[in-house]
């Protein structure tokens, strides 16, 4: 609103006549800053300022996807190659400090667990459909994952054993039943470990884990087999790889790490497949940070 230059009475017109002092009115005066309406920029301005005295941004980062139902959005890849690139997506760190924790695995337990710890992460994540990796920073995190990958591994290490003692006693009675049952007891005991540790990261349910729901449906179908004998077959390539590496000093150790995250993220598209084709129920919606 324009100002009357001679007296300061407020007018509604551009170019007029003041109607206190008769002074015409023929250029427009901006109002006192105090009372002038505030603009968009101000209002991102303030914001700013704002979340400066808080210590918030004014933008918040955008929360990471998923899609745990439906068509996999890992469909229109290989598995293999979604299981190499899934680990390094957004940058290499995760594959050098899990080079560098194998290296100091070979004397402490504890790198190991953060690297298997990461693993079931990138399983996780993609049994929940998230395309966007999960970051490798919370090591408190990572510590409590691989743990719970020493549990489900060390649960079927049991019942290895158990099946081992079994089939050694019945050798002493009939060498043929003993040598049959210590047949039957490996692939009893290591077949499912894939599953259960994929359902485990999916649905964070230890008891789903071992459920015939979940792993029971997983490990009955043919899917599953392959991804297995997959399984099997990328063990031997990272083998071999990695004893080629030795002459880098540090490049075992940077393979072991890619392929342990590798077949991490290999079951955990084998389980969002899963649910795309109806076998297993949907994972959790929750993203893994």
């Amino acid at each position: 609103m324009p100002y009357c230059l001679a007296c300061g009475t407020k007018t509604d017109f551009e170019v007029t006549d003041c109607p206190s002092c008769g002074e015409a009115i023929s250029q427009r005066i901006d109002l006192p800053a105090d009372d002038a309406p505030a603009t968009e920029s101000d209002s991102v301005d303030d914001l700013t300022v704002a979340g400066e005295e808080t210590g918030e941004t004014a933008t918040d980062a955008s929360e990471v996807g998923t899609e745990p139902d439906g068509p996999s959005p890992f469909s229109d890849m290989l598995a293999v190659a979604f299981a190499i690139t899934y680990p390094v997506r957004g940058g290499y760190s995760p594959v050098v400090i899990g080079g560098v924790l194998q290296f100091f695995a070979t004397v402490f337990l504890f790198p190991a667990l953060l690297t298997a710890g990461y693993a079931f992460r990138l399983a996780g994540a993609a049994a929940r459909g998230q395309t966007e990796r999960p970051a490798l920073d919370n090591y408190g995190q990572l510590l409590a994952d691989g743990l719970k990958t020493l549990l489900v591994s060390g649960l079927y290490g049991v019942v290895l054993l158990v099946g081992g003692l079994v089939a050694a006693v019945a050798s002493v009675v009939n060498e043929p039943v003993g040598l049959a049952v210590g047949i039957l007891v490996v692939p009893i005991s290591l077949y499912p470990v894939p599953a259960s540790l994929a359902v485990y990261a999916a649905t964070d349910d230890a008891q789903a884990a071992f459920s015939r729901r979940y792993t029971g449906r997983l490990c009955a179908s043919r899917a599953y087999l392959q991804t297995w004998l997959l399984m099997v077959a990328c063990l031997v390539v990272i083998s071999i790889v990695g004893a080629l590496s030795v002459i880098t000093i540090v490049g075992p150790f940077v393979v072991q790490a890619w392929g342990v995250y590798a077949l991490g993220a290999l079951w955990g598209s084998h389980y969002r497949s899963a649910v795309a084709a109806g076998t297993v129920p949907p994972a959790s919606d929750d993203p893994v940070p």
